[in-house]
């Protein structure tokens, strides 16, 4: 069965960059750009609504992991009022399992949809590696797939 609506993706992201960069106010300004890129989008295509938050991070936190639910519920919370959208669901992707110094930070991306209203986990179980950090591109497509699947599926509730 094929997904009859558009799907239109706003990318803002930046490579080997810690949550908390992503936070309001930071001296990045990532937040920012963000909130300004998805208002952009919509306001070019009125036609469209923001559906989801996709959100697969997590490595450069391994090491600072004690916070980081604390701190998405935050990023979360932000996001949905400054677009004035409560109800945004949040997909987040898992790490890849094949790194041990990921052990701390898989587990705190597990406890996000028990822990974060409409938040939703996608696995990583069973993908590759092609380095130290990143999956290979037949997982990156199985990854890809999952995101869409979970959206399709709470979309479509």
């Amino acid at each position: 069965e094929e997904y009859q609506d558009t799907i239109f993706i706003v990318v803002n992201a930046r490579g080997g960059t810690s949550l908390e960069r992503f936070m309001k106010n930071d001296s990045t300004g990532y937040y920012e750009s963000t909130i300004s890129r998805i208002k952009q989008a919509l306001k070019k295509y009125p036609d469209l609504e923001l559906g989801a938050i996709i959100w697969h991070q997590g490595e450069s936190n391994r090491d600072y992991y004690k916070d980081y639910i604390v701190h998405l519920r935050t990023l979360i919370k932000d996001y949905r009022a400054d677009l004035n959208l409560p109800d945004l669901p949040f997909i987040a992707g898992e790490m890849g399992r094949w790194n041990p110094t990921y052990t701390n930070i898989v587990k705190q991306i597990a406890m996000i949809p028990d822990s974060i209203d409409k938040a939703y986990l996608i696995s990583s179980e069973g993908l590759g590696n092609i380095d130290e950090f990143h999956f290979d591109s037949n997982s990156q497509e199985i990854l890809g797939n999952r995101y869409a699947e979970k959206y399709i599926e709470i979309s479509t509730k």
